[in-house]
C-alpha cells in the first residue's frame, strides 16, 4: 500500500475483511448555472458509484440557478439509483448549499467535489476509503490534476501553469503530512474526504464566506477540533484550469482572499497551529506572514517600479523570495525523512520537495503582486458593501415604522353617537 497514511507509514497493509462492517461514502457537489456540464459531471461520478460497493450516493445540490441545471440533474436523477437530487430555492453559495445538504447525508464520509471537476481514479475509492478509516486521520485532501477544454498553445501554457503550481503544493503538504500529527494548510474543496460527522461538527464553527471555506474548514478541523488531515495521492481529481489571464488572476486572487479570511475569521486557532513545533508550523507561519506582509512589499515595489530602477526592485524580488525559500527550507527539514522504500520512490519523493522548495517561495512572491494587494482590496470592499446594506436594511426598517406611527397618529377617532 502505497501512500501518506498511518498505516503505510507502519509498513501495514490492509486486506479488508468481507464480513467487517464497511465504511460508506457520499459525495457533495453544487451546482450554480451549470447546465452546460451538468450532464457529464453527474455521469462520471454516477460511474464512480456503481464501480464501487462503498460509494453510495451522489448527492447532487442545484444552488437557486437560474438557468436550466435543476431540470437537468431532477431528470438524471429519474434513470439512476445513485444520485440524490436536492434542490435549493434560493442561491445560499456553494458553503450554505454544502451544509444543507451534509445536514440529509447518512453515510460515513463526505467526499466534496466541484461541478467541474471528477473522479479520474475510481477503481481506488474503496481501497483509500478502507486505507483512512483505519487510519487516525478524520479525512485527506486527495491529489488534483488541472485541464483545460481547448487545444491552443494559450490554454495549455495555463493548464501547465496550474500543474506546476499543484506540484509545487503537494510537495509542501507532502512533508507537512508525513509524521504522527498529520496537517496540511488546505484541504481543497475540489477534493476532500472527511468523515461526515466530523464535517458536520465543524460547519457550526464556521463563517460561511465562499472565499476560503475550504481553507476554514480545514483550519476548524485541524486547530479547533485537533483532527488529523493527510495528503492522499492514489485517489485523483480532474478539475477545469482557467483558459484566460484574467480568469487565472481571478481565481488567485480569491485563493488569497480565502487565507485571508480564514486567518481573520480563526486568529486564536492559527496561532494555536504556530506554536506546534512542526514542519507544519514553520509552513504556516510562513504563509501567514507572506499573505500579511506582502501588501506593503509590493506597493513598495511599485513605487521603485514608477522611479525606474528596475535593479532595486529586482533586488526587492529576489529578497522577498529568498527569505520564504528559508521558510520552506526550515519547514522541510524538520520532522521525518522520506518513507518511500526503492531508491526510485525516494528520488521522485525528493524531486516534489525540491520543486516546492525552489519554485514555491519565486512563484509566490510574483503572483502575490497581483493576488494579495487585490484580495485585501475586495475585502475591504466587501465589509463595506455589508455595512452600507445593513445600514440601508436599519433605514428602511425605520422608515415603515416611522409611517405606520403616522398613520396610525392621523387615523380619525369614529363619531359616536349620544342616545
Amino acid at each position: 500500500m502505497v501512500g501518506n497514511s498511518h498505516l503505510a507509514a507502519e509498513g501495514i497493509e490492509y486486506e479488508p475483511d468481507i464480513t467487517e462492517e464497511i465504511p460508506t461514502l457520499g459525495s457533495v457537489t453544487c451546482f450554480y448555472n451549470e447546465e452546460e456540464i451538468a450532464e457529464t459531471t453527474l455521469k462520471n461520478l454516477d460511474a464512480a458509484a456503481e464501480e464501487s460497493d462503498f460509494y453510495k450516493t451522489v448527492y447532487a445540490v442545484d444552488d437557486g440557478s437560474e438557468d436550466n441545471t435543476a431540470e437537468i440533474i431532477e431528470e438524471y436523477g429519474e434513470d439512476s439509483n445513485n444520485i440524490e437530487f436536492i434542490e435549493m430555492k434560493e442561491n445560499t453559495g456553494k458553503f450554505g448549499a454544502q451544509k444543507h445538504c451534509t445536514e440529509y447525508m447518512d453515510e460515513d464520509y463526505w467526499l466534496s467535489i466541484d461541478a467541474d471537476s471528477y473522479i479520474d481514479t475510481p477503481e481506488k475509492i474503496d481501497e483509500k476509503l478502507m486505507e483512512i478509516d483505519q487510519s487516525d486521520s478524520a479525512g485527506a485532501m486527495l491529489e488534483m490534476h488541472p485541464e483545460t477544454k481547448g487545444e491552443g498553445i494559450l490554454s495549455k501554457f495555463y493548464e501547465e501553469m496550474q500543474s506546476l503550481e499543484y506540484s509545487m503544493r503537494r510537495g509542501l503538504d507532502r512533508i507537512t503530512s508525513n509524521g504522527e500529527k498529520s496537517q496540511i494548510i488546505t484541504a481543497s474543496g475540489t477534493a476532500t474526504l472527511a468523515e461526515t460527522e466530523k464535517v458536520e461538527e465543524a460547519m457550526k464553527y464556521h463563517s460561511g464566506n465562499y472565499a476560503g471555506d475550504d481553507r476554514e474548514l480545514t483550519t476548524i478541523l485541524e486547530l479547533k477540533m485537533d483532527e488529523e488531515i493527510e495528503y492522499l495521492p492514489e485517489l485523483e481529481i480532474r478539475t477545469m484550469a482557467p483558459e484566460k489571464p484574467k480568469e487565472h488572476l481571478k481565481q488567485r486572487r480569491i485563493w488569497v482572499l480565502g487565507q485571508i479570511n480564514a486567518i481573520s475569521e480563526h486568529p486564536k486557532a492559527h496561532i494555536k497551529g504556530l506554536k506546534q513545533k512542526s514542519r507544519y508550523s514553520a509552513t504556516l507561519g510562513l504563509d501567514m506572514l507572506g499573505t500579511a506582509s506582502t501588501p506593503l512589499m509590493f506597493n513598495k515595489a511599485a513605487e521603485i517600479t514608477n522611479s525606474g530602477d528596475l535593479e532595486t526592485l529586482g533586488l526587492a524580488y529576489a529578497g522577498a523570495a529568498g527569505i520564504a525559500g528559508i521558510g520552506y527550507a526550515n519547514a522541510a527539514l524538520r520532522g521525518e525523512t522520506h518513507q518511500s522504500e526503492t531508491k526510485k520512490e525516494k528520488a521522485k519523493e525528493l524531486g516534489k520537495d525540491i520543486l516546492g522548495l525552489a519554485a514555491m517561495p519565486l512563484y509566490s512572491t510574483t503572483t502575490r503582486a497581483y493576488s494579495v494587494h487585490g484580495a485585501f482590496k475586495d475585502k475591504l470592499y466587501n465589509e463595506s458593501k455589508d455595512e452600507l446594506e445593513k445600514a440601508y436594511k436599519n433605514a428602511k426598517t425605520q422608515d415603515k415604522d416611522k409611517n405606520q406611527i403616522n398613520e396610525t397618529s392621523h387615523q380619525k377617532t369614529p363619531l359616536v353617537s349620544a342616545d
